[in-house]
């Protein structure tokens, strides 16, 4: 009776957490993009996003593969991921503390030893008492799955670190004998850990360390070298078997060394300021010091336990997983952590507790002293979950652009478990791919075998002359029947069809978007933004006239490397191919694209750089907006804020650049965007029909006060001399006067823009 209460007190955390699991289900935007992944698979489109494109938008290969095994048995794929993610959870915490169990080394039945060694929760208890543990269980992504190989990788090892019997035969000098293939088949399990996540590498290595160490202790002293040395080359064969055969099909069809969200993300790179506040917003929210420091006292005591007691593996492998849980919150931090509050540090925070998910009292009745001293540290630890659990939540409001997710969710579609794609209609997110697919789709009959691709309105990327829609190119898949754009391509990409292709602008599904250089930190994973002259570009067939962004990026795709990163992800896969493919991939990794298509032009074609001459202070953003081919600046329009006395904003417009021709009626100018925010006067700045504009003057300071155009006459004219426009605005502050060199034109604007316009210049071009 009693062995079967200990057994439910250690089963209540699990419980616990199972039990919260359910009621706060839901599905995370993310996981709808693992979903249309398997959605492909399934139908044999291959493990792919969008149609004719091979990008690894997946981070967990083994996620996948588990989801569409999932959906040939006829489960609904997004029941199968938030059930499958919670009941994985379950796995891993039974795996620990049947592992605590094992770790004693004795060979008493299971129920016996709760009872003769008092065995208690605890490290399953501090991570079952955290909420974001709860959310995080069926969110439907791979979360649950690592904690499940976690724990079972961690009893594995326990159990082949057992007492082996004693009645069995000996071996040389009175060794028990150890068969290999058990480490063999434990190696194996090691392995999978980079394809849940790549960074559970260091997990697979912290498991692996051991598990090598044992296998060469656990055979004959008197084993010759060369036979030690061959076992250990199966041990890493076994290990790297499934992982190695994966990266080569991942170089070989994807073109890639990781997986394309660790490229948006710049998984490579450090973001130190901004991991500070992710660890703030956890350990700090949660108190973790407290339980942290206790469990490290009872972790420490149970490793010197076993390696007294002569259980080396699981000692060792107990050592070394705290170690690998020490460095991976390091990494979490050093990269910036996550957008989504808590999910990162979770497996380290796991992994941790396994050591002690189950303690034993036993030994400490012996002693007043360390009776009292064990509940000096349980109490409190005790204290604190029962305060997690019942009232520390994280805020609404996102910190450090950290948010709560779950919650999130909940509000934006007014269900309390959003969990089924039809379950988020009226959510944001829904809302856009419904939209979108009004947009591609209109009102075409469905005969149509015009290919329509929208793009958005955005002004920091419109292009000029803008279109409603573009008409997508001949060479793009056949099964496509069109193209969109979106910010979150989860919900809306699983709701839009697989024949329309969707275009991820922060990179995640995206390969020319997911090396987009990253210049500025900010919310992690949501950093990078794929210009629209760029989808156009890759997407669009060309028109006339192209806007010069669009045709700067088209060039610059012609040119290496960018030919080959468009070959390598759009052509037939063939044997040639994947070869090449292997190849290429270490270089296509390092590969950042610059965000202005004329500096990747630049870069990529080697041409000879536009000339920006600009004037004015440095704040604000920059901008830089330059006229569409065979046309160049003939007129600056926009508004004057005449409380700050300068320029609040400006509008270019461009003419043709040719020859003039006095019996031709003046074209309109062709408008730019609007750049500043609108001002109290409106003013014009423009050339004469006949000219172009070369230059601007005026007056400036830490804004720009004034300025006016300086005009230069078109080829063919029979006057050759440069005009000054009367300035606009103020004559206040230093004179300046920016002409391009002799032969060159204005072909765009240039600058930095906020609320007004802190400087403004000319790009200068043939």
């Amino acid at each position: 009776m009693a062995a079967a209460l200990l057994v439910l007190v250690a089963l209540a955390p699990i419980v616990l957490l199972a039990a919260q699991g359910v009621s706060r289900r839901w599905m995370h935007d993310d996981a709808f993009i693992n979903l249309r992944v398997v959605r492909n698979l399934l139908i044999g489109n291959g493990p792919i996003f969008n149609l004719g494109e091979r990008v690894e938008v997946g981070t967990s290969p083994l996620w996948i593969a588990l989801l569409a095994l999932a959906g040939l048995l006829r489960f609904r794929l997004e029941y199968a991921a938030v059930y499958g993610a919670l009941a994985l959870t379950v796995v891993g915490m039974l795996a620990g503390q049947l592992a605590a169990l094992l770790y004693n080394h004795d060979a008493h039945p299971v129920l016996h030893r709760f009872r003769t060694q008092r065995m208690l929760p605890f490290g399953v208890a501090i991570f079952a008492s955290l909420p974001p543990a709860w959310d995080h269980a069926t969110a439907g992504l791979e979360t649950g799955l690592g904690l499940a190989w976690l724990g079972l990788t961690y009893l594995a090892l326990v159990w082949l670190g057992r007492p082996v019997p004693q009645d069995q035969p000996p071996a040389d000098q009175g060794r028990p004998r150890r068969h290999a293939r058990p480490y063999l088949l434990v190696a194996a399990l090691v392995g999978l850990g980079p394809l849940i996540r790549p960074d559970f590498a260091l997990y697979a290595a912290a498991f692996f360390l051991p598990l090598s160490i044992a296998s060469l202790q656990a055979f004959s002293p008197g084993e010759p070298v060369r036979s030690r040395l061959a076992r250990l080359a199966k041990l890493v064969a076994a290990a790297g078997l499934i992982p190695g055969s994966y990266q080569i099909f991942r170089m070989g069809y994807f073109a890639a060394v990781s997986p394309n969200p660790a490229l948006a993300k710049e998984a490579f790179r450090t973001n130190w300021e901004q991991g500070w506040c992710y660890a703030r917003n956890f350990f700090g929210l949660y108190d973790l010091a407290l339980p942290l420091t206790v469990m490290a006292i009872f972790a420490l005591r149970a490793i010197l336990r076993g390696r007294a007691s002569g259980a080396r593996l699981p000692s060792n492998a107990a050592a070394s997983l705290l170690l690998a849980a020490c460095l991976h919150v390091v990494y979490v931090v050093a990269i910036g952590g996550d957008y989504m509050h808590a999910r990162l540090f979770l497996p380290a925070v796991f992994a941790s507790t396994l050591v002690v998910s189950l303690v034993s009292l036993r030994g400490l009745g012996r002693s007043v002293l360390v009776g009292i001293g064990s509940a000096a540290l349980l109490l409190p630890v005790l204290a604190w979950a029962g305060r997690c659990t019942l009232y520390v939540r994280v805020e609404s409001k996102n910190q450090c652009d950290i948010g709560d997710e779950r919650g999130w969710a909940v509000l934006g579609t007014g269900k309390p478990n959003p969990v089924a794609l039809e379950d988020f209609k009226g959510f944001t997110f829904y809302e856009a791919g419904a939209k979108e697919l009004r947009r591609v789709i209109g009102d075409r009959p469905s005969s149509s075998t015009d290919r329509r691709m929208v793009i958005g309105e955005e002004t920091d990327g419109r292009l000029y002359p803008f279109r409603p829609f573009y008409r997508l190119k001949k060479e793009a898949d056949s099964r496509l029947s069109g193209a969109t754009t979106l910010a979150a391509i989860g919900i809306a990409g699983y709701l839009l069809p697989d024949n329309i292709h969707v275009v991820d602008r922060h990179g995640l599904g995206d390969p020319v978007g997911a090396r987009i250089e990253l210049l500025k930190r900010g919310r992690p994973g949501h950093e990078k933004r794929l210009p629209n002259a760029w989808i156009v570009a890759r997407l669009a067939q060309p028109e006339s006239p192209d806007d010069a962004m669009v045709a700067a990026a088209r060039r610059a795709l012609d040119c290496e490397p960018l030919r080959s990163l468009q070959r390598a992800t759009t052509s037939p896969m063939t044997a040639s191919l994947f070869a090449d493919n292997l190849l290429r991939a270490a270089r296509l990794h390092r590969l950042r694209v610059p965000a202005d298509p004329f500096e990747a032009e630049r870069r990529f074609c080697d041409n000879e750089q536009l000339r920006a001459l600009t004037v004015g202070g440095t704040g604000g953003v920059p901008f830089r907006w330059h006229c569409p081919q065979g046309t160049a600046l003939c007129s600056i329009s926009g508004s004057f804020n005449e409380h700050e006395s300068s320029i609040s904003q400006v509008r270019p417009g461009c003419c043709p650049s040719g020859a003039r021709q006095p019996e031709a009626a003046p074209a309109a100018p062709i408008a730019g965007p609007d750049i500043g925010d609108k001002g109290s006067l409106a003013y014009e700045q423009k050339c004469n029909r006949d000219e172009v504009a070369v230059g601007i003057h005026g007056n400036h300071s830490k804004f720009v006060r004034g300025f006016g155009l300086i005009c230069a006459p078109l080829p063919g004219s029979p006057s050759t001399e440069l005009r000054r426009v009367p300035s606009s605005g103020r004559e206040e502050g230093p004179r300046f006067d920016l002409a391009c060199p002799s032969g060159l034109v204005a072909v765009g604007i240039a600058g930095r823009a906020g609320a007004l316009i802190d400087s403004l210049g000319v790009v200068c071009s043939k």
